[in-house]
């Protein structure tokens, strides 16, 4: 969607950009960047988290309070990749204990057995959108086409992002080119 119907969208529901970028934990200034299309570099879960807040702002989509979005289930195995939908959460989960609410958090259920021990197959990660992941810690490495996976963040040099896997036991090397952004996993259920 362009910033030109995002502005049209915000117009028909009576709020203004500030209530926008209130919604979406973003300075007015950001926001404007956004909505006059100066800024043209925007991240997955920036596009998504504005066309959540938008589809809660026309009344489509309402929060629960107290809970998080459940977008999907990430394959943890080998070469497989989940498509994520921000704009169509599963479901909605309980919120994880001590959240920092500055911190937008998602949830996802992870299948597959490859970051077994560590992970296991059908648990429910929580995830800080666009929070650096720890070297040695557990992450979701997020593509430009869309997809992602969930592995052990080694670091990134050279132009490549490397992870691990536990199951076979692996390491893993992606071109940095084609991921678009690393989001921490910050709690585990």
């Amino acid at each position: 969607m362009s910033a030109n119907e995002w502005r049209t969208r915000l117009k028909a529901t009576g709020r203004s950009e500030t209530d926008l970028a209130q919604r979406i934990n973003k300075s007015k200034s950001a926001l404007s960047r956004i909505m006059t299309g100066e800024r043209k570099d925007l991240r997955a879960s920036e596009v998504e988290a504005i066309e959540l807040a938008l589809s809660e702002f026309e009344g489509k989509t309402q929060r629960p309070p107290g809970l998080i979005p459940l977008l999907g289930y990430a394959a943890a195995g080998g070469g497989d990749r989940i498509a994520w939908s921000f704009d169509r959460p599963l479901d909605w989960v309980e919120a994880p204990p001590m959240r920092d609410s500055a911190t937008e958090v998602i949830a996802i259920r992870v299948a597959g057995d490859s970051m077994e021990p560590r992970l296991f197959s059908g648990e429910t990660i929580y995830v800080g959108l666009n929070i650096a992941p720890a070297r040695g810690g557990d992450a979701v490495i997020e593509f430009r086409d869309g997809s992602a996976v969930v592995k052990s963040y080694q670091g990134s040099r050279q132009g490549h992002v490397f992870a691990h896997q536990y199951n076979p036991d692996d390491e893993l090397r992606y071109d940095a080119t084609k991921v678009r952004a690393l989001h921490a996993v910050l709690w585990r259920r």
